[in-house]
């Protein structure tokens, strides 16, 4: 589906917020789906809002300690004021934005475990998946497999039913619908 249709919202995230180790985690997990692309501080992801696939191009504008996050939101309709502000709402509570984490951090400094992982994740954040169906499907997928197969089952979940969004030149294929 080719989605033309954007607007533009910029926000900051509560610091310190590494947006790419929250975007790609270490052990290899996307943000919001297997197919999303990312070059140094831009991905292109996609997610639904009320039913419509959109199309992200998140991209980061600032530092660890001075995070600033732009997003290009693709649609195939055009949206309106109040689900703007709706998308923006979903964008930040998704990439954990607001999340502040300085009870963790202080608490890191007394326990040595802690302290090194805070080393080499400081500002890493987790996800807030958008919408329940995507987590539905990883939460079964993952039951009871091995590693290998339960990529292979996602893999063919998302080859045979998945949603493509096509926009900013890229081609992100997003979770089934329900």
């Amino acid at each position: 589906m080719k989605l033309k249709n954007a607007f533009k919202v910029e926000f900051e995230a509560i610091p310190p917020y590494n947006f790419e180790l929250t975007l790609r985690k270490p052990a290899g997990w996307y943000w919001s789906t297997p197919e999303e692309t990312c070059e140094k501080d831009t991905c292109w992801s996609a997610t639904r809002f009320n039913g419509e696939l959109l199309g992200l191009k998140l991209h980061s504008m600032g530092a660890v300690r001075k995070p600033r996050i732009l997003c290009a939101v693709y649609s195939k309709t055009k949206i309106d004021d109040f689900s703007k502000q709706a998308i923006t709402e979903m964008l930040k509570r998704a990439l954990k934005a607001e999340e502040d984490l300085y009870g963790f951090y202080k608490l890191s400094k007394k326990d040595d475990i802690l302290r090194s992982a805070v080393k080499d994740l400081y500002g890493m954040h987790t996800i807030g998946w958008p919408e329940l169906f995507p987590a539905l499907i990883l939460a079964v997928s993952l039951q009871m497999a091995p590693m290998k197969r339960s990529n292979q089952m996602m893999d063919l979940l998302m080859e045979n039913f998945g949603d493509e969004a096509t926009f900013d030149r890229k081609t992100i294929r997003y979770w089934p619908s329900a």
